[in-house]
């Protein structure tokens, strides 16, 4: 195919592959609708959700990421939950160690003993759940 005038296979492919690129470049641009923040993820909207009590550590937190809640246990036995989405900007919680929970967008801390913001940009306490312990499981609601 190259040669005179022709074009050849290899910028035929380069072509294909860069108007692909710009293509899935343009699907995450701000313009397309799509922030560039990851999708808040849906809670269970009040429909329990049930947790291990061994999976929430003293001291830290699980992240139940398909139902969208992190459970606590500050001290020993003290359970809390909240709504795993940022109050900032509805990003997913994704972290949580050293008492604080981590938002991963734009940095938001909150403290595992109540929610409370401990850096921001957020302003405001995660949303709170329900936690119930019924055995060795912790339903939250």
């Amino acid at each position: 195919m190259s040669g005179s005038g022709g074009t050849s296979r290899r910028a035929v492919l380069l072509g294909a592959g860069a108007a692909g690129a710009a293509g899935v470049l343009a699907a995450c641009s701000k313009d397309s609708g799509n922030s560039g923040q990851p999708a808040p993820v849906p809670t269970s909207g009040g429909t329990p959700v049930s947790i291990p009590v061994a999976s929430v550590p003293v001291g830290g937190a699980y992240i139940d990421f398909t139902g969208g809640v992190i459970v606590t246990q500050p001290e020993a036995g003290q359970f809390r939950a909240f709504d795993a989405n940022c109050t900032h900007m509805r990003c997913f919680i994704t972290w949580a160690g050293g008492g604080l929970m981590q938002c991963p967008c734009h940095g938001s801390q909150f403290r595992i003993a109540d929610g409370s913001v401990a850096k921001g940009p957020a302003t405001r306490s995660l949303d709170t759940r329900t936690a119930t312990v019924n055995g060795d499981v912790i339903d939250v609601s």
